[in-house]
């Protein structure tokens, strides 16, 4: 199997994830690559620990004994792992989750952030919570987040791209293929969507002849497997037919069926944070995508993108907020 590229992976382990299932899924990444693995939790501090961490008790205040006892849970859930041979460091740190974990990226290189979906939804889709959204939509690097503890890696990949022409999308298309190809690994099947449809063409209807109206939708059509066809180019080989889903409608209705048709065990897409603040959202599609599908989620930034906190200085770089 090609190795994996995610060979540094910092994997989110807060309390509420009692199986355990960002650290299971990163073990199973790093068993691949051969990468190292940082397993970090956050503790948020609230108004009466605030209080209370103010007392000394026995030299030591109460925010180091909470982070003490907690790394010492950490190091004894990972010693079956370190026991493999998989290098694993963990760190507790205080402060917001998805802020710390941002501010690690940026401090040490991390290629790949790892958390645990939060539950299911009414509608029997995954939760993704807030610190997975703060993550997609502000971590420079690909961010996964898994619902089951992931013992190997995903043979049943779905590649969600658009390539259409303009901006970042054909780069980030691209990323999306060549990632979800070397995740499946040889072994494994990457079947590749793309959503496409005609703007206007429901209020085109009565404006414009129905022969010129079947016209324009097929040129955009066309124009849409183009795209497609530019951008698996870059797998280096044709991708069957059987694999390609290149569907009409909008997106955000589209692919969460399509998730549940083909079942994949990860879903690759690509956020573009094009919202006028660079790197503050991922659009209205990509983020109902991601509380809707049923399935593990990995997003890949676009080249150049800048995470709003690298213009902020970390207030923990010292590590003086850390265990």
């Amino acid at each position: 199997m090609p190795e994996t590229p995610f060979r540094d992976i910092l994997a989110y382990a807060p309390e509420s994830d009692e199986g355990f299932v960002a650290v299971e899924q990163a073990a199973a990444l790093a068993r691949e690559s051969g990468g190292k693995i940082r397993v970090m939790r956050v503790l948020e501090p609230g108004s009466r620990l605030l209080r209370w961490s103010r007392r000394a008790r026995d030299g030591q205040n109460l925010r180091d004994l909470l982070a003490e006892a907690e790394l010492e849970q950490l190091e004894a859930r990972v010693a079956p792992l370190r026991s493999e041979g998989i290098p694993i460091d963990v760190q507790v740190r205080w402060g917001t989750p998805w802020m710390e974990l941002v501010y690690a990226v940026l401090r040490d290189g991390h290629d790949l952030v790892v958390k645990a979906a939060e539950g299911a939804t009414r509608n029997k889709g995954l939760f993704f919570g807030s610190t997975a959204l703060h993550l997609i939509r502000k971590c420079p690097c690909p961010v996964w987040v898994a619902h089951t503890p992931g013992k190997t890696a995903p043979k049943r990949v779905l590649a969600a791209v658009d390539p259409a022409a303009g901006d970042q999308r054909p780069d980030v298309a691209r990323r999306v293929l060549r990632l979800a190809t070397t995740v499946a690994g040889d072994d494994g099947e990457v079947q590749i969507a793309s959503v496409w449809r005609a703007a206007g063409e429901m209020m085109l209807q009565g404006r414009m002849s129905r022969t010129d109206l079947a016209d324009y939708v097929e040129a955009a059509r066309e124009e849409a497997q183009t795209g497609l066809a530019e951008a698996t180019a870059c797998l280096g080989e044709p991708v069957p037919p059987e694999r390609t889903h290149l569907v009409k409608g909008e997106p955000s209705d589209v692919l969460p069926a399509l998730v549940d048709r083909l079942a994949p065990d990860l879903l690759v897409m690509g956020s573009l944070g094009r919202t006028g603040v660079r790197g503050l959202l991922i659009g209205d599609t990509a983020e109902t995508l991601v509380r809707s599908v049923r399935c593990a989620v990995l997003v890949v930034k676009p080249p150049g993108f800048t995470s709003l906190l690298e213009q902020s200085s970390d207030p923990t770089a010292s590590g003086a907020d850390s265990v």
